[in-house]
């Protein structure tokens, strides 16, 4: 494919020329690889001291507070960098802050109680975080199977819709940009009364406040459908909904059975 007849195939792997790449795509991919760097450095000094903790008699309970105080780390880390970007802040990232700060509380609880707080709060751990991350799948995935059984054949009516926010969703190997997706949202006005609906991920670009077309359903004006927006298969919704629920799930069985083989 050709700008122009007389030019070569100059294109990225994104459909951007090189005038018409996205300013976020090359303002974020420094953040990106800073974030990484972090990320890395974070992960491999946490390694090292829990290794260092692990090995020094009655200090292994530091090795335990590190292991916790990843998950904080990457979590807060992700949320500056959402900050930074000014996109929606990542529910996976307020989960992995929250993960970090209630295991260090509770580790030290474990720590200076006795064996039976010990035990209880083992098994509240065993069986509370896979638990929630099931719950937590069970939201998105639901979302995902809903938005691919309700058909669109009926988004026949066209209107102008103002973009109110976009997240961007990036995807990098090795600290380059390899792919580009927004999901935006929508605000439009039928038959005199405002509206707001969420779009599907699309990979052509999303600029907020600017005006868009699309396609509602007349009976139903809070269901849209994007020209561009990607569709997804019902078989790729419940597939994902059986790792993210069934994953979980899995591991907690896998505790239950352990705890019941130990007698516990």
């Amino acid at each position: 494919m050709k700008k122009y007849e007389d030019q070569p195939m100059n294109y990225d792997e994104n459909g951007y020329y090189s005038d018409e790449k996205p300013e976020d795509s090359k303002r974020f991919r420094v953040l990106d690889k800073i974030t990484g760097i972090l990320v890395l450095m974070l992960f491999a000094a946490a390694v090292i001291y829990m290794f260092v903790m692990g090995k020094r008699s009655g200090e292994q309970y530091k090795a335990i507070y590190a292991f916790f105080a990843l998950f904080g780390g990457i979590g807060l880390i992700v949320i500056i960098t959402d900050l930074i970007k000014g996109k929606k802040l990542q529910a996976g990232a307020f989960v992995a802050l929250a993960i970090g700060v209630a295991g260090i509380v509770c580790a030290r609880m474990v720590l200076t109680g006795g064996d039976n707080m010990k035990m209880k709060l083992v098994k509240l751990f065993a069986y509370g975080i896979p638990l929630f991350f099931a719950c937590l799948g069970a939201y998105y995935a639901s979302a995902g199977i809903k938005h691919s059984l309700v058909s669109k054949d009926n988004c026949t009516t066209h209107v102008s819709a103002v973009c109110k926010s976009v997240t961007t969703e990036t995807t990098s190997t090795n600290g380059r940009i390899t792919s580009i997706k927004y999901r935006p949202t929508y605000e439009y006005t039928y038959e005199d009364k405002t509206y707001t609906a969420a779009g599907g991920r699309t990979s052509c670009l999303r600029v907020k406040g600017d005006i868009y077309d699309i396609f509602i359903d007349p009976e139903n004006p809070t269901l849209v459908s994007a020209p561009e927006a990607e569709k997804e298969s019902l078989g790729g919704a419940l597939l994902r909904a059986l790792f993210l629920v069934g994953g979980p799930l899995a591991l907690m069985a896998l505790f239950i059975y352990a705890f019941h083989e130990a007698g516990i």
